[in-house]
């Protein structure tokens, strides 16, 4: 059994119509519940009902209809359009990235509210997911996260980091590969 998280999708039709079924073109990450199963990303076609009939989706034992190929080519575009069209799950790597800050809030030099909502726009972007310590906010002497699983080719994610390191000037940004492809 796997759950799904969904980081992108278009639809058609196009505009979304939510009176309507929607097909969901989507890049997701697959959950899986079983020992040994690695997660893993990749695309997926999926139905989604009318928001009168609960807007929820169609699993169908992993399949969908798909009214005509100019309907995938339209939302492949749109996708790639959007930036996220051109992943290779089998072949791209995941990307950390550890933060330390100092624990300060409302500093304009350093404030750790506006650096997490920077952080959770970042990981948004890049499909990750930031994980908090379990320090308690009483005992915590710093800022700590970690964003995990995000995707993109290295230099895009340099870049960002590169931005955060002259706007937080105290902080420690550590990128790492997290997995290379089978093929690496």
């Amino acid at each position: 059994m796997a759950r799904v998280r969904v980081f992108n999708e278009t639809t058609y039709p196009d505009p979304a119509d939510d009176s309507e079924w929607m097909l969901c073109f989507q890049w997701c990450r697959y959950l899986y519940d079983e020992d040994g199963m690695e997660d893993e990303n990749g695309y997926r076609f999926i139905w989604k009902r009318p928001k009168k009939e609960g807007g929820s989706l169609q699993a169908a034992r992993g399949q969908a209809r798909i009214p005509s190929i100019a309907v995938i080519e339209k939302l492949i575009a749109k996708a790639k359009e959007e930036g996220w069209g051109g992943y290779d799950a089998d072949e791209q790597s995941t990307f950390s990235l550890e933060i330390v800050a100092p624990f300060v809030v409302g500093s304009p030099k350093n404030n750790a509210n506006q650096l997490a909502a920077e952080l959770v726009s970042l990981t948004d972007r890049h499909g990750g997911t930031v994980i908090e310590p379990h320090d308690s906010p009483s005992t915590a002497t710093s800022f700590r996260r970690r964003c995990v699983n995000m995707l993109d080719d290295e230099s895009s994610l340099e870049e960002e980091v590169e931005e955060l390191k002259k706007k937080y000037p105290d902080t420690r940004f550590v990128l790492k590969v997290e997995r290379w492809s089978p093929e690496a």
